[in-house]
């Protein structure tokens, strides 16, 4: 009996010990946690924080290479190809995006002494475009404001001249030759900006409609299946609208910057 029982005693300590060995491999092959994939952004500055929209916004931080959208009220900003990790441009959506309008605007600075301000969030990438991906940046906002006001304060005041007796035309005109040749106005001046400037743009958002109406044509030609023209609209709208609101925030600025290098007017 003494002997059965120390064998059984035996067979107790070494399942024991078998088990403690098994149970330490087991542990020590479950992968420890790792947080390098987990996607961080920091932001560290945005200025300014009022304008509208022409103005140039300058987002700093780290990790700013995992944003794909930044929102005002909802709506996409246009962010500038000269993105980097720290560093990130935008321009704001136009005040008919967000549902506002300019005489709004004055009405809340007059009011008020601020312009309207929106909420301020940015979309991950791959995280999908939905309300509920969006991350909302506490504490900062951005104030629309009406910078219209501060560029009348900033024209130039001319004094008036006395203008010099002008001696009467004579009886028959001379005749001039205006069959070569055409105005030139000076760069940089209104008559320059009202009959070069704007028409060039004009120019540039007619190709942008042309080459709209060209897409929805070769959808067409590809895709004979697709009956409905509403959809065929959507399916195109879709691939050209972020390249089409890029070109309209650009022309909007460069609209803006014009009046600036003109008036002092303050971007």
């Amino acid at each position: 009996m003494t002997f059965l029982y120390k064998l059984l005693i035996v067979i107790i300590v070494v399942s024991l010990l078998v088990l403690g060995i098994s149970y330490d491999i087991h542990k020590s092959r479950v992968p420890i946690e790792s947080f390098q994939d987990f996607q961080t952004t920091t932001i560290t500055n945005f200025t300014p924080k009022e304008g509208d929209g022409s103005t140039i916004v300058t987002i700093e931080g780290r990790g700013l290479e995992y944003i794909e959208e930044v929102l005002f009220k909802g709506s996409e900003c246009v962010i500038l190809d000269n993105a980097t990790s720290s560093k990130i441009q935008i321009i704001p959506p136009a005040l008919t995006e967000l549902g506002f309008t300019i005489e709004q605007i004055r009405k809340k600075i007059d009011e008020t002494g601020s312009g309207i301000p929106v909420d301020v969030k940015l979309q991950k990438k791959n995280g999908g475009k939905t309300p509920l991906t969006s991350v909302l940046l506490p504490n900062i906002v951005f104030t629309y404001i009406d910078k219209g006001a501060n560029w009348k304060d900033n024209c130039p005041k001319v004094e008036e001249e006395i203008e010099p007796e002008i001696p009467k035309a004579p009886a028959e005109e001379p005749d001039i030759d205006v069959s070569e040749g055409e105005a030139k106005f000076k760069e940089g001046t209104d008559l320059y900006f009202l009959h070069v400037t704007l028409p060039d743009m004009e120019k540039k958002l007619e190709t942008l409609i042309n080459q709209m109406t060209d897409k929805l044509e070769e959808q067409k030609k590809n895709n004979p299946e697709l009956e409905n023209a509403d959809k065929l609209k959507l399916i195109q709208s879709m691939d050209s609208l972020l390249k089409y609101k890029q070109d309209m925030n650009i022309l909007r600025y460069n609209i803006h910057k014009n009046l600036s290098d003109d008036y002092g007017y303050d971007i």
